[in-house]
């Protein structure tokens, strides 16, 4: 019942598994497999190190339409120990192998290229599985979605998971650490734009089964975090646009709180970075995961935001370039079971449009009209754009609403001035729209005056402003 090996050393120029019943196909070149000190006694098998190196290991599953491409595969294993169902590792560690995995079905591409990866202490008892810690050093990641050209680079990641476990708690991880993760989203330019904002729902009887079923199996409750993240580079880049967007947030650092899908549960989160040259960017908020419509209530600050980055979208959207200004953003969204109550502050200081811009998307809006009536005598425009809503409504989108929003804003600066600028000052309408005078009279009484006074007060605060008196009369009285 006693075996000792000492040593097996494989090498093997070719080798290839061909199965054409499941459709699937393995191959290699030139392999080499080194295991030192194997030991079974009765039940126990345990290897002391295990290495395996191969220039390519390639895997097609026909049936699956997976394809996976490796090359310069270097994998250890340290301390294995087999014992019935128990299994122990001490180190698992693979050193900068370049993998590429094409998902035809799933419209899928993934390359990763200089992957370091160590896992430490991994014990699988029964059910129960448990890791010391997993740490990933410094890979490049490229992911492609090939069905819109959605491409998502991420490099230079130094992510540490401590205390992984599983078993009849649930899954839980102590503390994951993501240090100078430098991460990249670029939407491609496309061909044919369909936009579907109605997405089909599912039923709400279908949701509550779920949960029900979720809460029963410990295996699925979640335990998680928190999150810290260090020193990150986050750039965002969408090409769908007459000019190219790009924007990227440096110095990103964060921590979120404890992760876990128990129904009362709630995450807290606090980020904050560095926008593009000089602005700063923060959020902050709490959230309920196991359902956000049941909980989110986040604020967004961004300060200090160079407004003509967003020509891109200033250009597709209202047919102009943006020349100067700065923008400060305050979002604050809360939800609760489901209503949705968000306050829009929006403060733009010394804003300048440029040129025209052709674009088949662009909404025909009276943009110098407005930012003249809505610009004070500081060159600030400070609007709030208050928004509510049932998320659950299929025709609701955030997006839109708060465009429509903005649409309105300026169509009504044009065609009610007085009263956008009525509001903007506490007046009424009627308060400045027309200097009354009785049958006759020629002189400016004290109900006059107060009319032109506050004529003068917004002439005051909105230099670009001029008023062009109408003079009337009345043909019978005045006759």
């Amino acid at each position: 019942n006693v075996l000792d090996i000492n040593n097996i050393d494989i090498s093997k120029d070719n080798l290839n598994l061909d199965d054409k019943k499941s459709k699937f196909n393995i191959n290699t070149k030139k392999i080499d497999v080194l295991v030192k000190n194997i030991k079974i006694v009765d039940t126990k098998t345990s290897i002391e190190d295990l290495t395996l190196k191969t220039p390519t290991l390639n895997f097609d599953d026909i049936q699956s339409k997976i394809k996976v491409e490796s090359s310069n595969i270097n994998l250890n294993v340290n301390s294995f120990l087999l014992d019935k169902e128990d299994i122990s590792i001490k180190d698992i560690k693979l050193i900068k192998p370049s993998i590429s995995v094409k998902d035809k079905t799933n419209n899928i591409e993934l390359n990763a290229k200089d992957i370091q990866l160590h896992i430490n202490n991994i014990v699988n008892k029964k059910d129960d599985l448990s890791v010391n810690f997993v740490k990933l050093f410094e890979p490049k990641l490229d992911f492609l979605n090939t069905s819109d050209k959605t491409k998502i680079v991420a490099k230079n990641l130094d992510l540490e998971v401590k205390k992984l476990s599983n078993g009849k708690n649930g899954f839980k991880i102590e503390k994951i650490n993501l240090n100078k993760p430098n991460i990249s989203i670029v939407l491609a330019k496309k061909e044919n734009q369909i936009e579907n904002e109605n997405n089909t729902k599912p039923d709400s009887k279908e949701v509550e089964t779920v949960k029900k079923e979720d809460n029963k199996s410990p295996k699925n409750r979640l335990d998680i975090g928190p999150v810290n993240i260090t020193n990150g580079i986050f750039s965002f880049e969408d090409k769908n646009l007459p000019i190219p967007f790009k924007t990227t947030v440096t110095k990103l650092n964060g921590k979120i709180s404890e992760f876990k899908n128990k129904k009362s549960s709630t995450t807290n989160l606090e980020v904050k970075g560095v926008v593009d040259e000089y602005g700063v960017a923060k959020i902050t908020g709490v959230v309920r995961p196991n359902n956000i419509k049941l909980l989110t209530d986040i604020n967004m600050i961004f300060s200090n935001i160079a407004v003509q980055n967003f020509t891109p979208y200033s250009g597709k959207f209202v047919g102009r370039e943006i020349k100067s200004g700065k923008l400060d953003l305050d979002l604050k969204y809360n939800i609760e079971e489901s209503n949705l109550e968000a306050k829009n502050n929006i403060v733009i200081s010394k804003l300048e449009l440029g040129e025209k811009v052709e674009s088949a998307d662009a909404v025909s809006l009276p943009l110098d009209i407005a930012i003249a009536l809505l610009r004070d005598s500081n060159g600030i425009i400070d609007i709030n754009l208050p928004v509510s809503g049932n998320v659950d409504d299929p025709q609701f989108a955030i997006g839109s609403i708060i465009w429509k929003a903005f649409v309105n804003l300026m169509t009504k600066a044009v065609t009610a001035p007085f009263s956008l600028l009525g509001a903007m000052f506490n007046f009424n309408e009627d308060e400045i729209k027309s200097v009354k005078f009785d049958p006759l009279e020629d002189e400016v009484g004290p109900i006059q005056r107060e009319t032109l006074d506050k004529i003068a007060q917004i002439l005051k605060s909105r230099s670009e402003i001029a008023i062009e008196l109408s003079p009337s009369y009345d043909e019978a009285k005045d006759g």
